[in-house]
């Protein structure tokens, strides 16, 4: 028996512990589960990435389709809009000439004059290049006049 330090330690007690051939086996075992498990991480980060432009793709969209349905196509049916993460490039054609004329009915009639306008905005990175467009349709409306031609003139 060995005394060191106040304990006494038998031979048998001194031999215990992980040998080198132990060590590499572990490693090898942790190595092979890494190498099985990084496929699946490295497909996880990806679809967290496409995931991530997905939901920048649908924000930027509806920006745009929020700012454009505010936007009167009569006066401005082509023009750029700059947001804080894109740029938005917008091309409208009115879909028939000439536009329709509408009224409300009723005693105090309302006459509107009514263009269904269509066409091409595109969404651009900061870098400037297209990140992506689409085709969006819009109605502009002006009111034309009030005509009195009912029970009440």
């Amino acid at each position: 028996m060995y005394k060191k330090q106040g304990f006494t330690l038998s031979k048998r007690a001194q031999g215990r512990g992980f040998g080198l051939l132990e060590t590499v086996a572990a490693l090898t075992i942790l190595a092979a589960g890494v190498a099985v498990l990084f496929p699946w991480v490295s497909q996880s980060l990806k679809a967290l990435e496409r995931a991530k432009l997905a939901e920048a793709r649908a924000i930027a969209t509806m920006q745009s389709v929020r700012w454009l349905d505010a936007l009167d196509a009569n006066t401005q049916a082509s023009g750029e809009q700059v947001f804080e993460t894109f740029r938005m490039r917008w091309k409208l054609v009115p879909l028939h000439n000439p536009p329709l004329r509408l009224t409300n009915g009723g005693g105090q009639n309302r006459v509107f004059t009514a263009t269904l306008f269509q066409g091409k905005v595109e969404i651009i990175q900061p870098d400037g290049s297209t990140w992506f467009d689409y085709e969006h349709a819009v109605v502009a409306y002006t009111r034309s006049a009030v005509v009195n031609d009912g029970p009440f003139q």
